[in-house]
């Protein structure tokens, strides 16, 4: 092979558009050629921005049951990028039943598509299981155009397809335990027994918390500390973690999917909803493959995954299974806590809130301690670079209540809230005569000698 030198062009693997010139006879394949290469660099600029959910594309459950069985859901217009590179749409909000389709699908478009239009046997669900719904590309021909061809002397000979439109489909993937690699034996045989109590709302619960949480990969990454330079194919052992990972590792997900909720499926149908323990922000792809659990930015968007996860499962616990909510302590409803998180609490009209004496009953707390709301967007942008805390471990958590919350409690016009932090966080309640009101503060001693 010849020497090159590395200030030479490198041209012919780059993108090929089209060269249009007077007088050159044009054919659909060459404007094909020239969409193609506008969608490739779409392609490429959507992985630099990074897949993920960016807008939209909720998932809720409808109250009202179908035959009898909670079964459909209403997912929110909105818009995503695939690991692909691909703008996946939504155009309108659509509510359906989690059933196979009734009619055949018809063939794909496949407009210059680089994820195949597959279209695999929808998975049903049946019994008890853990399923992701899963958003993928679709495509199909609308409306018909007129055609002519060459020699035809511009005579009509036949009709086209008009537009090749691009859209969606939805399908259920299975989350067995089994092949969940971030849970250990014992913990598989938990989420198993767990599986088999969903008729009890405590179960449903630590169920949704613990499996949220190896979604997020925190068993995994919690070794991250014991050996940081742990080696794997060459590379960090970190590169992949978490139950989606694991799935991709099976081929069951692929860079065309993009995950938007997490379902339990029991025998009254969907048991519970969870949507932040497998919807990502976009994740731009990582700059390295040495350091990806310390430095990549995968770790702060999930960081704010799991504290969205947290807050929407502590409002479905109180909207559906208060009594369970405000009888249980913590570690009877969750396995695991985000560093840092708000608490709804009894009182102040609330028709259902947690009671610190029952929830935290039984860990050790230092606090409550007054703090300025100005306190509490850092404090919680902070805790996104701390790990989670297991309950049942010997930790420790400050708590801390609002002052514009506990003013506006005390003049009747909202609901008391509460705040928790690791004990790892930095103590941000201390005193502060400059800034705070003296009785919604705290107060340090002086000695006098």
């Amino acid at each position: 092979m010849s020497a090159r030198s590395v200030f030479d062009a490198v041209i012919d693997p780059g993108i090929r558009n089209p060269n249009f010139f007077e007088g050159r006879l044009l054919t659909a394949a060459d404007l094909r050629d020239d969409q193609k290469a506008h969608r490739e660099r779409q392609r490429l600029l959507g992985r630099a921005i990074g897949a993920g959910v960016v807008e939209g594309l909720t998932v809720s459950l409808e109250t009202a049951p179908t035959a009898g069985v909670q079964q459909t859901v209403t997912i929110a217009q909105g818009y995503a990028l695939n690991g692909e590179g691909q703008l996946l749409c939504l155009k309108q909000d659509i509510t359906a039943d989690i059933v196979p389709p009734t009619v055949v699908p018809e063939p794909p478009a496949t407009l210059f598509a680089r994820c195949e239009d597959a279209t695999p046997t929808p998975t049903v669900p049946v019994g008890v299981g853990l399923y992701i719904l899963v958003m993928s590309p679709a495509s199909g021909y609308r409306e018909r155009a007129p055609k002519s061809g060459l020699g035809s002397e511009g005579k009509i000979i036949g009709c086209g397809d008009r537009y090749a439109v691009d859209g969606v489909r939805f399908r259920l993937e299975p989350l067995p335990p089994e092949i969940i690699s971030g849970a250990s034996d014992a913990q598989r045989a938990e989420l198993v027994a767990l599986l088999n109590a969903t008729g009890d709302a405590a179960s449903r619960s630590l169920l949704r918390n613990i499996v949220a949480n190896l979604c997020f990969g925190t068993p995994q990454l919690a070794q991250f500390p014991v050996d940081p330079f742990a080696r794997k194919d060459g590379a960090s052992a970190y590169l992949a973690y978490g139950a989606i990972d694991d799935l991709r590792a099976l081929e069951r997900l692929t860079d065309c999917d993009v995950p938007l909720a997490l379902l339990l499926w029991n025998t009254s149908g969907i048991a519970f909803l969870d949507l932040w323990s497998v919807r990502r922000r976009p994740v731009p792809p990582r700059a390295g493959r040495e350091w990806p659990a310390a430095l990549e930015a995968r770790l702060g968007l999930e960081a704010h995954a799991r504290l969205e996860q947290f807050h929407a499962h502590i409002l479905d616990l109180l909207g559906g299974d208060a009594a369970t909510a405000t009888t249980q302590p913590a570690e009877m409803l969750f396995r695991f806590l985000p560093p840092a998180g708000l608490l709804p609490l009894s009182g102040g009209g609330r028709s259902a809130g947690l009671a610190l004496p029952v929830f935290f009953g039984n860990q050790t707390l230092r606090g409550p301690f007054h703090i300025e709301g100005a306190r509490l967007v850092p404090l919680l942008e902070r805790s996104m670079t701390f790990p989670s805390l297991q309950l049942g471990e010997d930790i420790v958590l400050w708590l801390y209540l609002l002052r514009e919350n506990r003013q506006a409690v005390a003049a009747g016009t909202t609901a008391p809230t509460a705040v928790f932090a690791s004990g790892h966080l930095p103590f941000v309640g201390d005193a502060r005569f400059d800034v705070n009101r003296w009785d919604f503060s705290n107060y340090g001693s002086v000695l006098l000698s």
